[in-house]
C-alpha cells in the first residue's frame, strides 16, 4: 500500500468528519430556534388562554394542550431560613419539605416567598390497539 493512498484516505476521512461536524452544527442551530420559537408561542398561549379563562384544548392531531401551575416557595434570605430550619428542630433545609410544611399557611415567615410558575402539559392522542 503506497503512502499517497494512506495520505488520500487519511484527507478523506477528515472532510468527512468535518462534514458531519458541520451537519451538527447547523442542526443544533435549527433545535436551538425552534426551541425558542416554541416557548414564545407556549407563553402567548397561556397568556390568551389565561386572558379567555380556558384551562385546556384539543388540537387536530388529538394533542390536548392543558394550562397547569407548579406552586413552590422561593428563600429571600438563607440565614433566616436556616433560623427557620432550626427553630422547627430541621437539620437541614429541604426545599420539598419546607413546601410541604407551608403549603397550606396563609403568611409564609419573611425569609420566604410564594412562586407560581404556569406552563402548558401536553398529552398526546391515545393509540388504538
Amino acid at each position: 500500500m503506497s503512502i499517497e493512498k494512506i495520505q488520500s484516505l487519511g484527507n478523506k476521512l477528515g472532510r468527512t468528519r468535518k462534514a458531519i461536524r458541520d451537519i451538527e452544527d447547523e442542526a443544533k442551530r435549527t433545535k436551538d430556534e425552534l426551541k425558542i420559537l416554541k416557548c414564545e408561542i407556549e407563553t402567548e398561549l397561556l397568556d390568551l388562554m389565561t386572558e379567555a379563562k380556558i384551562g385546556s384544548i384539543k388540537t387536530e392531531s388529538g394533542e390536548c394542550y392543558a394550562k397547569s401551575k407548579r406552586n413552590s416557595i422561593g428563600i429571600i434570605s438563607m440565614p433566616h431560613a436556616l433560623k427557620f430550619a432550626k427553630d422547627n428542630d430541621c437539620f437541614t433545609l429541604d426545599k420539598r419539605l419546607v413546601e410541604q410544611a407551608l403549603k397550606n399557611v396563609e403568611e409564609l415567615p419573611e425569609c420566604f416567598e410564594r412562586k407560581i410558575v404556569e406552563f402548558i402539559s401536553v398529552r398526546k392522542p391515545k393509540q388504538e390497539e
